[in-house]
């Protein structure tokens, strides 16, 4: 009996660990934060499902995305509040396509879907110091 107290007990706590683990990894992004840190990059990574993707942000916001053979461009815009929303041309991705950013370990940042449905970003990669987008995509790593 003790013994599956002890078990219920780790079990309980565990998630709690994770999330305080992850929540002292990482830091939430304000909008003066993204201005100053994901305008003029080039991002790689990979969707909550493993797939990967490159979006190109140019210093006036013009984005260019790569992602399953296609290249989508469109314009990444910031609200006050530090959301995130991109637009692209000719296609609607479905939703919003509006984020929040959280900086992560090693100069990688993780993007959450505003509205809190939808696959969670992660970037393997950032590319800083960029002015044009280039038109074909960038080799992944």
């Amino acid at each position: 009996m003790l013994s599956r107290l002890i078990l219920v007990t780790i079990g309980l706590a565990v998630p709690f660990m994770a999330a305080a683990q992850t929540s002292s990894t990482t830091s939430d992004m304000n909008s003066e934060d993204i201005r100053s840190e994901l305008y003029g990059v080039i991002l790689e990574g990979t969707t909550g499902f493993e797939e990967f993707w490159t979006e190109c942000i140019d210093s006036n916001g013009d984005t260019v995305y790569y992602f399953a053979g296609e290249i989508l461009r469109g314009k990444m815009s910031l609200t006050d509040d530090g959301v995130i929303c991109f637009d692209y041309e000719g296609r609607q991705l479905g939703g919003d396509n509006c984020f929040t950013a959280r900086r992560s370990v090693g100069d990688q940042y993780l993007f959450f879907p505003a509205d809190g449905f939808g696959n969670l970003f992660r970037t393997t990669r950032v590319i800083r110091g960029v002015d044009v987008c280039p038109e074909e995509a960038p080799a992944l790593s």
